[in-house]
């Protein structure tokens, strides 16, 4: 499988999870394409799952270039309960968070609604900056 992630994201998820029609959730998802977490798991392994970013450019460029569902909005403040029980009860393969500085509020939001709809994550990443940056 050829990696489109920055960090080898998907090919550690696929070798976890090797299975084919896979689920997830790629937060602060960004190009549909370029440094994604998520492309080569939905065109190279069959699975399907959201697309979410805050960015009304790249949630345009998703709905356009990606067969998973897009959402446009703030993770932080995003009601995630209706959108993890499409799921159903099964647990989310994947779960890729890339929110950069709002990643612990973004996670906190997400957990409540874990927490209120049951849903679960098999393999969850979280993306962070430092090796750029530092703290």
């Amino acid at each position: 499988m050829k990696s489109y992630s920055q960090a080898g994201q998907d090919i550690f998820v696929s070798t976890l999870l090797p299975h084919r029609d896979g689920t997830f959730l790629d937060v602060g998802c960004s190009h549909p394409v370029e440094l994604s977490n998520t492309y080569a798991l939905e065109t190279e392994m069959d699975w399907r799952g959201i697309l979410m970013d805050s960015c009304v450019n790249s949630s345009e460029m998703c709905l356009e270039q990606r067969k998973s569902l897009t959402i446009c909005a703030d993770a932080t403040k995003f009601d995630w309960a209706d959108v993890l029980r499409k799921f159903g009860k099964q647990p989310i393969d994947y779960l890729s968070l890339d929110v950069d500085e709002f990643q612990v509020k973004a996670l906190d939001n997400l957990v409540r609604a874990t927490d209120a709809t049951g849903t679960r994550f098999r393999v969850m990443t979280v993306e962070t900056d430092r090796y750029r940056f530092g703290d």
